[in-house]
């Protein structure tokens, strides 16, 4: 036993050692596992390897066919880009509209990341109607990979026609998936201060005013440019420009402001001045660089318009500029600072209490910046809608866009002039705006755009008394102090080119419901948001109830009243249809009225447009071919509406016939108009299907008639189909349409005496019955004459009597709920 436990005792040592060698391998080969599985991880997490390939030749910037929607996709995760099998990318700049295989391109915004900034996001443009970013779709992930590529977290956008585009202009073919990209050792190579073009035009200066109708869409834009006039350092100009002016006449500014030096390379947009409005056109966006040496750069593209050209900006001349030498940074604050800087404007006219005179800012020569006072007491440049012939002027000029916060510095903001009931009628040249430690605001004014009479306007109702930032000596060194009492206003929204002030007091009190139907008559504007749009037709539709209260006795009234509503409901209509290169389509549902609107374009690649139903009617209508009869613009609109009240003024009586008849509104008054279209003759007659309203009586005789200023007519229409719950219309021209029955008057009279007269004569033979079954059964003529079978004849004749009566009575009582009963499938019945 003892040799073997010895043994025993020596192969222990060894066998331990053998678990331990066992045991630091398995730990060896997990770390190795572990190691392995985090790398793999890693570049399974990683988009820049984990991406779907996204390769659609449609996409392809140059693509200028069919019409893809990304909307039908179901995206889900990272997406790589190419073109037939070659890296590209999504462009960050403007792409022309109906490219990239849809209507509306999509772009996005502020440029591509390096491989340094990982993730980052960028927002996604639509270009649209002659603007870059006419529609904002949803942000996208976006991050650059080892390899020279990009990959991008990809959704849904929010509006068809539209698709993602591939940027065939800069497709890199030697970038692989995995190599590292080659950064250049020399900075100058790569940054534009340094690399640029000389554009030195000398017809570009602001100054300039000629016939020349240059357009800079017929150049060839290929990277960065420095502009120069005559030899001399200049920039584009970020204010906007008289039109005419530039050596052409559209001129191009930049909107936004110049960079400085620490924002490195930024994305501004470019506007065109036309027809009083300095950002009539929206022109591609271009990149900015401020660099050292006082100057800028900029990498142009071609404009979307013509004729138009970039403006170079005589009063930015810089004759000390050079190329290298840093910018010179001031280092007197006060000095520099507008809040510090400025020219007391202390007009007492200007305040918009103030409705005497015709003062004219345009006389005046503008320098640097000002502060407004009224009375020596501080006041700001009104930031909402102010009455026409207010601030002493014709046409008061105020800033869009609210007032900035001290953090916010310099903010430019567009200025527009109240005039023919449109709030931003005129649209003067932009200004700058600054917040100051005080409470107060400075501003950088210039000479208004036509026409003369304008003015600033001074706002009295906020007016801050208790300000006393005025001179550079009360001002405290706590700066964090004097924010902290700064309050920031809050500017009232306003409609575009709406009072909106009226619209709210109309919803409130309903007193001015004749002042808003005048404004919307005499309106300008062209184009209305949909939800503006709404609103005012919510009110004005509703005004119905104060219209009838006040001409329910006149007949003439209730047909001018009629008439104003109709006007003001279709032409506010109309300020939804806009421009379209295919088709597009818009409904909408209030308590008064439902209506819907379908455009085409010259691209609409439809056979023909839906049929248009609101709830209780729907029209058919050759749009497609109304569209190609306009040689000029091949497009075409129509306005479907069914208004719910309308016949409280449109009534039935003023339907007038030789037969005196009573009139019966079979449908709610619908109304069909072709807006913003040039030739609106018809190509083949228009079908309307109107749902019963009430019940049909199959005696009587309808008519499908439209209404004519004063009264409803039948010309040009008829009855196609009628059923016991809707009838179709024929029309050979549009206008407001409804149907009307006409039942006899005399036949209805003649059923009710005859009822009267059978009720009598019922009555009568009742009395006389039971008076001869009371005979027969009390009195005894002869024992030997039987009276049962008298008795019995009695009995049954009265029996007979007593039940025709009984079934007139309930008749009377069963009749309602039939109709009710009758009623519930018309309701929910849909004609088709």
């Amino acid at each position: 036993m003892a040799p073997s436990n010895n043994k025993s005792f020596i192969r222990a040592p060894t066998t331990i050692l053998l678990m331990l060698y066992v045991l630091s391998l398995n730990l060896a080969l997990t770390t190795v596992a572990q190691e392995t599985a985090t790398t793999a991880d890693s570049y399974s997490a990683d988009p820049c390897y984990n991406y779907t390939v996204l390769d659609n030749p449609w996409r392809a910037t140059s693509n200028t066919y069919s019409s893809y929607c990304d909307t039908s996709v179901s995206w889900r995760g990272w997406y790589r880009l190419f073109i037939n099998g070659v890296s590209a990318h999504i462009p960050d700049r403007c792409v022309a509209y109906s490219h990239c295989g849809t209507d509306i391109t999509l772009w996005i915004r502020g440029g591509h990341p390096t491989v340094e900034d990982g993730v980052v996001t960028r927002d996604v443009c639509c270009h649209w109607n002659n603007y870059c970013c006419y529609f904002g779709s949803y942000p996208i992930k976006v991050k650059a990979c080892p390899g020279n590529y990009y990959v991008y977290e990809l959704v849904r956008p929010t509006v068809c026609n539209s698709a993602y585009c591939a940027d065939v202009s800069s497709i890199n073919t030697s970038s692989t998936a995995v190599t590292a990209a080659t950064i250049s050792t020399d900075p100058h190579s790569a940054d534009p201060c340094y690399n640029y073009t000389v554009l030195d035009n000398p017809w570009r200066a602001t100054n300039r005013q000629t016939n020349d109708h240059r357009c800079d869409t017929s150049f060839t834009w290929r990277g960065w440019y420095r502009l120069f006039l005559y030899g001399l350092n200049v920039k584009i100009s970020d204010a906007c420009v008289m039109k005419y002016r530039c050596g052409t006449d559209i001129p191009l500014w930049i909107r936004g402001g110049h960079p400085r030096i620490e924002d490195g390379v930024v994305t501004r947009d470019v506007c065109g001045h036309w027809d009083n409005y300095c950002c009539y056109y929206g022109s591609y966006p271009i990149k900015v660089k401020a660099c050292p040496g006082n100057y800028y750069v900029y990498e142009l593209v071609s404009p979307n318009v013509c004729n138009s050209a970039y403006c170079a900006d005589v009063s930015s001349i810089n004759t000390s500029s050079t190329a290298v030498i840093p910018a010179t940074l001031l280092t007197d604050y006060l000095s520099a600072d507008p809040c510090y800087n400025y020219t007391v404007l202390d007009d007492s006219w200007r305040a918009i209490t103030y409705t005497f005179s015709y003062y004219c800012d345009i006389n005046v020569i503008w320098r640097g910046w000002y502060r407004l006072f009224i009375n020596g007491v501080s006041a700001h440049i009104a930031d909402t809608c102010v009455a026409q012939y207010r601030c002493g002027t014709a046409v008061p000029l105020w800033i869009r866009g609210g007032h900035p916060t001290v953090e916010d510095g310099v903010v430019t903001r567009d200025v527009c002039g109240n005039a023919s009931s449109n709030c931003c009628y005129n649209g003067s040249y932009p200004i700058k705006v600054k917040a100051c430690p005080g409470n107060y605001y400075v501003y950088e004014l210039v000479s208004p755009a036509s026409p003369c009479h304008s003015a600033y306007c001074a706002d009295v109702s906020s007016i801050n008394t208790s300000s006393t930032a005025v001179t550079a000596a009360t001002i405290s060194t706590a700066v964090t102090n004097i924010i902290s009492t700064v309050t920031t206003v809050r500017p009232e929204t306003s409609t575009a080119g709406l009072n909106i002030t009226l619209l709210e007091d109309c919803k409130a009190t309903g007193k001015c419901v004749e002042n808003l139907l005048g404004l919307i008559e005499n309106s300008t504007v062209q184009v209305l948001a949909l939800n503006d749009v709404t609103t005012f037709l919510d009110v004005v539709l509703n005004a119905t109830e104060k219209f009838l209260d006040s001409s329910s006795a006149d007949p003439k009234k209730l047909v001018s009243d009629g008439n104003r509503l109709l006007k003001a409901s279709e032409k506010l209509v109309s300020m939804v249809v806009k421009q379209t290169n295919t088709s597009e389509y818009v409904n909408f549902t209030l308590d008064t009225v439902e209506g819907q609107v379908f455009m085409v374009g010259p691209k609409v690649t439809l056979d023909k447009i839906p049929r248009l139903d609101t709830t209780d009617s729907s029209v058919d209508i050759d749009l497609i071919g109304i569209a190609k009869n306009n040689n000029e613009t091949k497009s075409a609109a129509v306005a479907f509406m069914s208004y719910n009240t309308m016949e409280n003024l449109l009534k039935p009586d003023f339907f007038n016939t030789s037969n005196d008849t009573i009139k019966t509104m079979m449908s709610t008054v619908i109304s069909a108009t072709l807006p913003k279209t040039t030739n609106t003759k018809l190509t083949k007659p228009v079908n309307f299907t109107l749902k019963h309203i009430r019940e049909f009586d199959p005696s009587g005789s309808l008519s499908c008639v439209y209404w004519n200023i004063s009264e409803w007519i039948v010309d040009g229409c008829s009855v196609l189909k009628t059923t016991s719950s809707y009838t179709v219309c024929s029309c050979h021209h549009l206008s407001t349409f409804a149907l009307i029955m006409q039942t006899s008057r005399r036949e209805s009279e003649s059923d009710s005496l005859m009822e009267l007269l059978n009720l009598v004569c019922v009555i009568v033979g009742l009395v006389f019955f039971s008076l001869a079954l009371l005979t027969f059964a009390l009195c005894q003529w002869s024992p030997g004459v039987n009276n049962v079978a008298r008795i019995n004849i009695c009995i049954s004749l009265l029996l007979a009597h007593l039940l025709f009566l009984l079934t007139q009575r309930f008749l009377s009582l069963i009749q309602p709920l039939q109709v009710r009963t009758m009623k519930e499938p018309y309701s929910s019945a849909q004609p088709h």
